[in-house]
């Protein structure tokens, strides 16, 4: 799991890598992530690794989750709303 404990974890994300948590919230891979945010093909799997596990950049990612998290929950209310229950 990705740790984010450290004082590091309220910095400022830069371009690149507020693209890397758009790509990687989009299908969980890190290395296609990385790839689609600009990062080196080449050494996309170790990149994206590094990049994942940088305490701020893993901040937002499980920001990110948690907001996927609560649109589906709503989705599902939504959804049981309109069947009734």
């Amino acid at each position: 799991m990705i740790q984010n404990d450290t004082p590091k974890a309220g910095r400022k994300l830069t371009p690149r890598q507020q693209r890397f948590v758009t790509e990687y919230l989009r299908d969980y891979n890190a290395t296609r992530a990385a790839i689609r945010a600009g990062f080196s093909e080449r050494n996309a799997d170790k990149i994206g690794s590094k990049v994942c596990h940088k305490p701020h950049v893993a901040a937002e990612i499980q920001a990110g989750l948690a907001e996927q998290a609560r649109l589906r929950q709503e989705a599902h209310e939504a959804a049981d709303a309109v069947r009734g229950r």
